[in-house]
């Protein structure tokens, strides 16, 4: 994230449906297929359990190694050149929001560059962004929001104008981006979709560089959102090219797909006459475009496209039932009726006793209108050692099905014994494994143990992982069984 992953069918099926049949196809595929679909070398997916550590340091050879394997996917035998005096890339080190990780890509030295790439590693699909520069861009700077899932290399690659390489790196701390939710309402994230907005300075010189902002109105819906009333993933829709013209001469074309945010936020400069027009075009994944011209210079009104804001410091109070907000944000200090556990006393439980150790994070199905030439390369997946992976049993609600599949898995494991301890995890800053411990609360079982640190927290610690393959309801077979 061994049996050979076959391709998806290629018959028409409601967009629920191609989901489920994702999840279950990744279930059963490993990651060595998928790189070898994508042409990538086999050692990035034959790491070790050892080397696979979600906390580890940006020079970990796991990191290395995949970085290496991406730059053959994205620019073949090209060598990247160490960019530090050509390109910068300003990335948070601790993103407050992991669906809303700010980037800042600036051009240092006055070599003439005439692309930009921002590669997030350990996304499922890594290259955020492909930005190809127009005779009416000041390439000088450029900022972007994208989704982070999960602890990892962010790469920004300058393209100079004889197509030398040069590229630079950042290590940012986020998890559970590509999951988290673009708002509690599908219908209401899709109002007024393919809106824009343009913020530009009072006062602007024709013939100097101008930094505007550009705002769209796009749920950028990357198909790993599962809505939490009907339990089903919503379906892809991003936004794949925005281009942004003035007078009819390019300024810049961004190419993009599911780690740009919801309701993207692009700051660039360009050069204006005393009057103009500038012109932007964007195409989504449902091949819907939307289209604006703006005057230039014009006074503009600040945005009206909501931003999140950052996570409140004060405690998060626990909740009367089972969670169903945005699952990736502040949980609970506490969990009545349960022991909230960090990673040393996690660790002297496992000598002392063998707990059932459970990871209830969401699995990365790959949506299905992303670009067929898109790297898709979800990193392996680490656990503590001894985890079952049981996807889907975290959410706020779940079917009778997945019910009684966690109920059931946690009795074999536990022997039926009530009184056997049982720890539940994902990530930190996740609901999923606050609502999954509630859960065999409520079945009974009086030792629950919830590690809120989260796979990130283990690895922090200093404590080794392995790898292991996701568990899903039978239900979801008997599906695939009845319309494959």
């Amino acid at each position: 994230m061994g049996m050979k992953r076959q391709a998806p069918p290629r018959t028409r099926r409601p967009p629920w449906l191609a989901a489920l049949l994702f999840v279950l196809a990744l279930c059963a595929a490993p990651v060595v297929a998928t790189a070898q679909s994508a042409g990538l070398p086999q050692n990035i997916t034959s790491m070790s359990a050892g080397e696979i550590r979600g906390a580890a340091p940006a020079d970990d050879p796991s990191r290395v190694a995949r970085w290496n394997a991406l730059k053959e996917a994205l620019f073949g035998k090209r060598p990247v050149l160490e960019g530090t005096a050509v390109v910068q890339l300003e990335a948070p080190p601790r993103a407050l929001d992991a669906a809303l990780v700010p980037m800042t890509v600036t051009l240092a030295g006055g070599k003439s560059v005439k692309g930009l790439y921002l590669v997030i590693d350990n996304n499922p699909s890594p290259l955020a962004a492909r930005v190809t520069f127009g005779p009416r861009a000041d390439p000088s700077v450029l900022k972007l929001r994208v989704r982070v899932n999960e602890y990892t290399l962010v790469h920004a690659v300058a393209e100079a104008e004889d197509g030398t390489l040069y590229g630079v790196e950042k290590f940012v701390k986020a998890a559970g981006g590509c999951s988290a939710p673009a708002g509690a309402d599908e219908s209401e994230a899709l109002r007024d979709i393919g809106r824009m907005k343009l913020r530009l300075p009072d006062t602007l010189t024709p013939g100097r560089p101008v930094q505007t902002t550009l705002m769209i109105r796009h749920p950028n819906f990357n198909g790993m959102q599962m809505n939490q009333i009907t339990r089903m993933y919503t379906p892809a829709r991003f936004i794949r090219t925005t281009e942004v013209s003035y007078q009819g001469e390019n300024v810049f074309r961004l190419d993009s797909d599911i780690s740009l945010s919801t309701n993207p936020v692009i700051t660039f400069n360009f050069v204006p006459d005393a009057h103009g027009k500038l012109h932007v075009s964007v195409l989504d994944s449902e091949n819907q475009r939307f289209e604006q011209t703006f005057d230039v210079p014009a006074g503009s009104a600040p945005s009206a496209v909501p931003t999140a804001s950052a996570p409140a410091n004060g405690a998060v109070p626990e909740p009367a039932d089972f969670w169903t907000g945005p699952i990736n944000s502040a949980v609970p200090a506490t969990l009545t009726g349960g022991t909230v556990i960090r990673a040393s006393e996690l660790a002297k439980l496992l000598k002392q006793e063998r707990p059932v150790i459970v990871d209830v994070s969401n699995t990365p199905p790959r949506p299905s209108n992303l670009a067929p030439q898109a790297v898709w390369m979800p990193p392996p997946h680490p656990v503590i050692p001894g985890s079952l992976w049981l996807s889907g049993v975290g959410e706020g609600s779940v079917s009778a099905a997945t019910d009684e599949f966690y109920r059931s898995r946690l009795a074999q494991t536990t022997s039926n014994d009530l009184n056997h301890p049982v720890v539940v995890y994902c990530h930190e800053r996740c609901w999923l494994s606050w609502n999954a411990a509630k859960r065999a609360i409520r079945y009974g079982y009086r030792r629950v143990y919830w590690f809120p640190d989260g796979i990130e927290g283990w690895q922090a610690a200093g404590h080794a992982t392995e790898v292991a393959q996701p568990e899903f309801a039978p239900a979801l077979q008997n599906t695939l069984n009845r319309t494959g």
